[in-house]
């Protein structure tokens, strides 16, 4: 899409979120060679070697199904503000539907600085750490809680105004139901309690597919009990989430 600034009879600032002609036949036609190269690359790639291309293909059409849909978009916007209106630093773009439709999203105009300028934040007035910390915490209730989260948060997509963290492009959202947040909470719990065999239960209730006669559970245990003793006391700003 191109989003462009635009003015209401009203007055009022807009963002015009406008789809690009044809985008939907070249997205539909780049997945379906990416089908079909998944496919021959199949036969040489074997399934614990890597992650299963074919299902990775799969979760792209499902998301490109409903990404160029933009009143799919404004109800994500709504569904968003409801869940977090009694959250007084969270805010969304409102949606004027009236004038929105399948293929163009108006928005109110947000005028706010990108999470990513720190040196514009800081000459502002903002606290970093604050800001860090209250992002951290509603991200956390947006996955936990919620089980309804913005699912693309680059830099781009938040901004700071007036107090406020902004999420902006809600096209692509996360949903996780009453069992799957039970079990990430779960998780969460069991890194922070340092506990292994909870984490290790937590883990393969999470999991996809998980064929348990090939599991080795006293090495499987003896490696997350590793990685609690690496990562569990360490600062998030140190730690090496490519390797973790």
């Amino acid at each position: 899409a191109q989003v462009h600034r635009g003015r209401l009879v009203t007055g009022e600032d807009v963002a015009i979120k406008v789809q690009r002609p044809g985008v939907r036949e070249t997205m539909a036609l780049d997945i379906e060679i990416m089908r079909k190269l998944v496919g021959r690359l199949g036969r040489f790639i074997k399934d614990d070697q890597f992650v299963n291309l074919q299902d990775v293909v799969d979760e792209m059409w499902t998301t490109f199904l409903q990404e160029p849909n933009f009143c799919q978009e404004a109800s994500n916007l709504e569904e968003f503000a409801r869940n977090n209106a009694s959250c007084v630093y969270v805010a969304v773009p409102k949606v004027h539907k009236q004038y929105s439709n399948e293929y163009v999203l108006v928005m109110e105009y947000v005028d706010g600085v990108p999470i990513s300028h720190a040196e514009e934040l800081q000459a502002r007035g903002y606290d970093l750490d604050e800001i860090g910390t209250k992002l951290l915490d509603n991200y956390a209730s947006q996955v936990l809680d919620q089980g309804f989260f913005h699912a693309d948060p680059h830099p781009g997509n938040i901004l700071i105004r007036g107090g406020q963290i902004v999420y902006i492009d809600l096209g692509l959202v996360g949903r996780l139901g009453d069992s799957d947040r039970a079990d990430f909470g779960a998780m969460v719990k069991a890194v922070g309690m340092r506990d292994s065999a909870g984490l290790s239960d937590a883990l393969m209730r999470f999991a996809v597919k998980v064929d348990e006669s090939k599991v080795n559970y006293p090495q499987f245990l003896e490696q997350l009990d590793s990685i609690i003793a690496k990562y569990a006391s360490e600062d998030v700003s140190s730690i090496d989430i490519a390797a973790f």
